[in-house]
């Protein structure tokens, strides 16, 4: 009977009385509809998506090509899942299929509707190769639900938030929702001064768990901007996760990941510490980033009149990513830190992760610590801890290590002038 957090009373009440929890991703669907009707931010660069013409509304869509012997597909190299390429959109009438760029897909529904016996079909159409991606939207429904319909095939979206709110209605996928909710059930106060100073500590000191670890995964080389390709992940065992695994990143200024893609899964970020610069592409091929306008993804902080490539995600805030949005990104820690946290939660990945380089490379990445906050010693994931191999590019392989004990564990130092003094007053004090 308590009530759930986040909630409406109405939604509290009916809990209550019921005795049962919501499941409030359930019913994105029929929220969104209703807020179609009232005309609340269901809106793309001005105009809502069945009023957009065909032609306007196609540079937002990507979907997979099922022509395996696509030119576009084959340059994804091996990438199985939410492999997207551009598309078009065409209109079907009978056995033939037309451009029609001007057409808005509220005209096919109301051509639909009046002529019923001679109805118009959307198809969408690898652009590369013409061929169907087998997505097809046959507005002979009602204008909310041609909407849906258009949502599902929209890619990079800015009319949804970049972040979500926690304990707030949110107006994202509700896969996002599940992942940005599992982010924050990770404590507040997980990560204090003392834990910020045992990081701190590691990282400066030449033979510190951390350094040794970044001095072992970092390539032979920086990029041209002298920054390197690593970071560290810290794997968190939370009961309140359950079978979820956290990943706790850690970002020291001069690193930075590569431009990646995630498997076709569902993702949270939720920065604990410093800052985040975060670049978004849309598609692991191109190499210059989304921009952003004062607005766009509910970021209405941003500077006025100015096109922003990247995006700061400062302590406190969590953005999203899934299969249909923002999956492909780039991280590094923003420079007025000297190093930044994150949290990250996926779910759903239904192919390797996949990164940009001189080719695409795929594989997961593999966690270099692992800090049990509070699962049971029997646990498989914390049995992991000293036996599980990484394969680092320099030097032999190491075993994932236990972060409480390696970095969290303070050291024991002497400090020298204590020393000294201790025994000019008593010579016997050593």
């Amino acid at each position: 009977e308590a009530p759930i957090p986040g909630s409406s009373p109405l939604v509290q009440n009916l809990g209550a009385r019921n005795r049962c929890l919501l499941d409030l991703s359930s019913l994105a669907p029929f929220v969104n509809m209703v807020r179609f009707q009232v005309g609340a931010q269901l809106k793309v660069e001005g105009a809502p998506l069945v009023e957009r013409p065909l032609r306007s509304l196609e540079q937002q869509v990507q979907l997979p090509c099922l022509n395996v012997a696509c030119e576009a597909r084959k340059q994804f190299h091996g990438l199985t899942d939410n492999a997207r390429v551009p598309c078009i959109l065409r209109v079907e009438v009978g056995d033939t299929t037309e451009e029609q760029g001007d057409v808005t897909p509220l005209e096919l529904l109301h051509h639909n509707r009046q002529r019923p016996e001679d109805p118009k079909t959307l198809q969408v159409l690898c652009k590369a190769c013409r061929r169907s991606t087998g997505v097809s939207i046959h507005a002979r429904d009602t204008k909310e639900r041609l909407h849906l319909d258009l949502r599902q095939i929209v890619t990079h979206d800015k009319s949804l938030p970049l972040l979500y709110e926690h304990g707030q209605a949110n107006r994202i996928p509700a896969d996002a929702i599940e992942v940005c909710t599992l982010a924050h059930l990770v404590p507040d106060d997980l990560i204090n001064d003392s834990v910020i100073e045992s990081i701190t500590r590691s990282l400066e000191e030449e033979s510190g768990a951390l350094a040794t670890a970044l001095r072992l995964k970092r390539p032979a080389r920086p990029e041209p901007d002298g920054k390197y390709l690593s970071y560290i992940r810290i794997g968190l065992g939370l009961q309140a996760l359950g079978n979820y695994t956290a990943v706790l990143e850690l970002w020291p200024r001069g690193y930075r990941s590569p431009r990646h893609h995630h498997g076709g899964c569902a993702g949270s970020v939720r920065v604990l510490y410093g800052g985040l610069q975060v670049k978004l592409f849309s598609s692991l091929l191109e190499d210059t980033p989304i921009t952003f306008k004062q607005g766009d993804a509910g970021l209405h902080h941003l500077e006025r009149g100015k096109d922003h490539a990247e995006l700061l995600v400062r302590a406190g805030q969590t953005t999203w990513l899934n299969r249909q949005h923002w999956f492909v990104h780039q991280v590094e820690c923003h420079r007025d830190s000297k190093f930044a946290l994150s949290v990250h939660v996926y779910k759903s990945c239904t192919d390797d992760f996949a990164f940009a380089g001189e080719s695409i490379q795929k594989g997961n990445p593999d966690n270099d610590f692992f800090w049990n906050v509070d699962l049971p010693e029997d646990d498989p994931r914390v049995r992991e801890v000293g036996h599980t191999k990484l394969m680092y590019p320099k030097g032999r392989p190491r075993l994932l290590q236990d972060f409480k004990a390696e970095v969290l564990t303070p050291a024991i130092t002497v400090d020298r002038e204590v020393v000294l003094k201790a025994v000019a007053q008593d010579g016997s004090a050593l």
